[in-house]
């Protein structure tokens, strides 16, 4: 993973990397502490059968996180949004 400074947060970060249940799980933890409060929006590509999984396990573990959209992307797979937002 890149090294940011601690200063360095995002409003959005866009998962797309292995599609690996344990390594997708990672990135989207990672992911929350790299957004400005701890909140902002994170997109998932390509959510497939390992990836939905570990989104799945991550809202099941994470309650105040919820999916706030669905875009349907290349390769006919749905890409999700989640924030900790109800409503965009």
């Amino acid at each position: 993973m890149l090294s940011l400074p601690k200063e360095k947060k995002f409003d959005f970060i866009y998962i797309d990397a292995s599609h690996k249940y344990g390594e997708t799980l990672l990135e989207l933890l990672l992911s929350t502490m790299l957004l400005k409060n701890f909140s902002g929006l994170i997109g998932i590509d390509d959510v497939d059968d390992e990836v939905s999984e570990a989104l799945l396990d991550f809202l099941e573990n994470n309650r105040d996180w919820n999916i706030v959209g669905w875009s349907f992307g290349p390769k006919n797979k749905y890409n999700a949004f989640i924030s900790k937002l109800q409503s965009l």
